[in-house]
């Protein structure tokens, strides 16, 4: 979902461009899904308008992911 609504709303950059990676829908989208600044692209590029919500949507579910994660490998590794 990430992948295409930023390909269609692309984010305006932060920084001068001269200092800018290239622009990619899905490293954007999973830079904003995984919690941690990984790639690099949620620094240097924001969301505007409708697509921000899209950002917002992709963050929080990023943490319920990652929580999840850290529940179950708890419960796993927790002796009985």
């Amino acid at each position: 979902m990430g992948t295409i609504v930023f390909s269609i709303e692309k984010p305006h950059a932060i920084r001068p461009p001269d200092e800018l990676p290239d622009f990619h829908a899905l490293v954007y989208s999973l830079d904003l899904l995984i919690p941690l600044d990984t790639f690099g692209q949620q620094l240097t590029y924001d969301a505007v308008g409708w697509s921000r919500w899209v950002a917002y949507l992709l963050v929080a579910t990023g943490w319920v992911l990652a929580t999840a994660l850290i529940a179950g490998v708890t419960r796993v590794l927790r002796p009985n």
